[in-house]
């Protein structure tokens, strides 16, 4: 009998940003890049505005941003405070002065 390898993912962190001023406008993900610093792992893949991170151990984890049109920063996380099934952050993000 033979056995199919598998590899088991689970969602750790889904990031969203949105522009500070309009909430309801999501930042597209050509405008933005996003790292979780201290592992130094880039999102697997980002889908309908949000950044997903998978298998990411628990604990603080510090988010690292540079955009386009808008200011570049950081956030340190603590992905035991986040909900399991909805481990969402969202991040306002303010646009650089011209």
């Amino acid at each position: 009998m033979m056995f199919l390898e598998q590899t088991t993912t689970r969602l750790s962190l889904a990031v969203i940003f949105n522009d500070a001023v309009v909430s309801d406008v999501k930042i597209p993900k050509e405008e933005v890049s996003l790292l979780a610093a201290g592992i130094m792992q880039e999102p697997l893949y980002q889908r309908s505005g949000y950044w997903l991170f998978m298998d990411l151990q628990t604990g603080l984890v510090n988010l690292i941003w540079k955009s386009i049109h808008y200011e570049d920063g950081e956030q340190v996380v603590d992905l035991a405070a986040l909900p399991s099934l909805a481990p969402v952050v969202p991040i306002s993000l303010v646009k650089s002065p011209p």
